[in-house]
């Protein structure tokens, strides 16, 4: 177990905690690869898919995987506040190109947007050919509501990290 003296990490770690039906709208961007960037907005609990900064509606989604990617959103969690960066390393990496970001609206006019930024491979994992990963593989940095940075898991935000051609029918 870990303990705390620091105030700040008893603070309630949640990044997003809502039901579908409290949800407005998700909006998902992918800075390397912005065609996979969607929203997802909610219209008397009816999900619809569209570009980011567009209100055509996508047709051909399959609903089921829309409907259960909302559902996603109900406990997702940062891992810790980032205490050891200093200032100026947390200035720099916000300043710099984010990996994704992902920000929800609910309807009561409240909104909650996590920006992820790749993080050095500090303990040089290597990959099958023994080349060390440019990143980190398994957390990020994450940029809160743009007040708090933290470290935030691949492990939690993958399921929320999907590009929009996933919820596209597939042809059969």
């Amino acid at each position: 177990t870990r303990f705390f003296t620091e105030p700040k990490q008893w603070r309630d770690a949640v990044v997003f905690k809502y039901s579908p039906q409290e949800i407005k709208s998700i909006e998902v961007n992918y800075f390397e690869t912005p065609e996979e960037s969607f929203t997802i907005t909610n219209s008397d609990n009816k999900f619809t898919l569209t570009n980011v900064g567009s209100t055509k509606i996508i047709k051909n989604v399959d609903n089921t995987l829309l409907n259960e990617y909302v559902s996603r959103y109900q406990k997702i969690y940062y891992e810790m506040i980032d205490e050891e960066s200093s200032k100026e390393k947390i200035d720099s990496t916000i300043a710099s190109p984010p990996y994704f970001s992902i920000e929800v609206k609910d309807f009561k006019g409240g909104s909650n947007k996590i920006v992820g930024y790749h993080m050095p491979n500090f303990r040089k994992i290597l990959d099958k050919d023994g080349n060390e990963f440019l990143f980190d593989v398994d957390r990020m940095y994450g940029y809160l509501n743009n007040e708090l940075f933290t470290y935030i898991q691949f492990a939690t935000f993958d399921q929320l990290r999907l590009p929009k051609t996933y919820f596209i029918k597939k042809r059969s």
